[in-house]
């Protein structure tokens, strides 16, 4: 197929199945949060998920005795499948590591601290595709969320 003309109509057919697929299904939180600060700060998708992680990670704490029994047990799994991955004791050494890395990162972000600019990030979240993240987030949490990673 390669550069013909089938293969290129394979390709748009494939990107038009993908884009139907993306606006029909959900998203992690880490990931809808990111594409705001892609748009506004010119920063690279991976570093955009990064940066929401370690405030992710303290709604989870906050929350998961609030969680069914399944929803806790799905949520250990993960995270103990991540420790083991990244050769670590606790899912804290992984925040730790991730924030290092964020903290030369964030020196090209640029990033004040507005009312309006919170707004417009948070507005962009559509919170019905966040249905795949183990607990809802309220407007008011994810608005924290961004204010926490722009302090």
């Amino acid at each position: 197929m390669g550069n013909s003309k089938s293969g290129h109509e394979n390709l748009l057919e494939g990107a038009d199945y993908a884009g139907k697929a993306n606006n029909i299904t959900k998203t992690t939180v880490c990931h809808a949060l990111s594409y705001g600060m892609v748009t506004h700060f010119g920063i690279a998708h991976g570093h955009a998920v990064a940066l929401s992680l370690s405030e992710v990670y303290t709604i989870l704490r906050e929350k998961f005795e609030l969680l069914p029994d399944e929803k806790k047990k799905l949520l250990r799994e993960n995270f103990d499948l991540l420790i083991k991955v990244m050769g670590v004791k606790v899912f804290e050494a992984i925040l730790q590591y991730v924030n290092i890395l964020l903290l030369d990162l964030n020196k090209y972000m640029n990033a004040e601290l507005d009312e309006g600019l919170l707004e417009c990030l948070t507005d962009l979240i559509n919170v019905e595709r966040l249905n795949n993240f183990i607990i809802m987030l309220e407007r008011a949490e994810i608005r924290k969320i961004y204010s926490d990673i722009l302090t």
